[in-house]
C-alpha cells in the first residue's frame, strides 16, 4: 500500500505574517481536511514540525501529517501533507482488512486534494 505526499494551496488559508514563534503553522489546513472526512473519526494535533490528523476507519489508523512547505508558489501559501501508516495490534491480526480500511482512507484523502474547489494548487511530488 502507498501512502501518497502532496503539496497543496488551498484557497482562503494562507501562512500567518507575525505567528508565535512557540506555535506551528497547519493548524486550519487541518481543520479544512477534517471537515472533508467527515465519514471517519479523526482528530488533530499540534506536534513539533506542524500539525496531525489522525483518521480511524473502523479501529484502523492512518496519519496525515500537514506542515509549513517553505517554497510558495505564485504567491500562494504552500502546504506539504503526508500519508504516513499508523501501527495497531489489531491489524496483526487481520492484515488483508487493516488494508481495504487504510486504502479508502488514503483513497478519500486523495479524492478530496483533487477535486475539490478549495484546492487551489496540488503536486504529486514532494522535492
Amino acid at each position: 500500500m502507498e501512502f501518497p505526499e502532496f503539496t497543496i494551496s488551498i484557497k482562503g488559508i494562507s501562512k500567518p505574517d507575525n505567528f508565535p514563534i512557540d506555535r506551528f503553522m497547519g493548524e486550519d489546513v487541518a481543520k479544512w481536511i477534517r471537515s472533508k472526512l467527515t465519514d471517519f473519526e479523526t482528530f488533530d494535533c499540534e506536534e513539533d514540525w506542524g500539525w496531525y490528523l489522525s483518521i480511524n476507519n473502523n479501529g484502523y489508523c492512518v496519519i496525515v501529517g500537514i506542515y509549513d512547505y517553505l517554497n510558495d508558489v505564485n504567491g500562494k501559501s504552500v502546504w506539504g501533507i503526508r500519508t504516513f501508516d499508523s501501527f495497531s495490534f489489531r491489524g496483526l491480526l487481520n492484515r488483508k482488512i487493516e488494508r481495504i480500511r487504510k486504502t479508502e482512507i488514503v483513497s478519500r484523502i486523495v479524492f478530496v486534494l483533487n477535486n475539490d474547489a478549495d484546492v487551489d494548487y496540488k503536486d504529486d511530488k514532494i522535492e
